[in-house]
């Protein structure tokens, strides 16, 4: 048969919705919620983002905000890991160990791009973060959403032109 082996498409989804977030004089920041079907036991959602820099009229990822990436990355990671083991005793009802699957803090920049949040006065105050099931925990825990203060030794290493975004303390 010419048809053997082809797959029924028909059935497929994908659904993005995209709104904005927050809005600077320097840069908006959009989120998008997503759902894909693409076959098998279920479908895939999850959250996105995009920091559009209205100077530059271009999209900026979250790391490219700062002047030394790996410095940033190394003063988020604490309190991101730290957060997100506190979303998983909320959710298990216990701590999970690092040896476990799903018990590993796994790398934030490796998946959907965290992204600035909670305005005040014109300053964004923590960092969010969007993980996808499977990202950090089982499908059955759906996605991990929780954000982390911004400090200023996290702060204090952005780009010059980024310097207004968030607020210090």
């Amino acid at each position: 048969k010419e048809d053997q082996g082809k797959q029924d498409k028909s059935n497929y989804e994908l659904n993005v919705t995209w709104k904005l977030d927050a809005e600077t004089p320097a840069v908006l920041v959009l989120t998008s919620s997503n759902y894909e079907y693409t076959g098998g036991a279920h479908g895939m959602f999850g959250t996105n983002s995009l920091i559009w820099d209205k100077r530059r009229q271009q999209s900026v990822a979250f790391l490219d905000l700062f002047s030394d990436k790996e410095a940033a990355k190394a003063a988020i990671m604490p309190a991101y890991c730290a957060m997100l083991d506190a979303e998983r005793v909320g959710m298990r009802g216990e701590p999970t160990a690092r040896d476990e699957l799903f018990g590993d803090c796994p790398d934030p920049f490796e998946g959907p791009e965290p992204f600035p949040v909670k305005l005040n006065d014109g300053h964004f105050l923590r960092i969010g973060f969007a993980l996808p099931p499977y990202f950090a925990g089982p499908y059955v825990e759906g996605e991990y959403a929780f954000d982390i203060a911004a400090p200023d030794y996290i702060t204090r290493l952005l780009k010059p032109e980024y310097k207004d975004l968030f607020q210090s303390y």
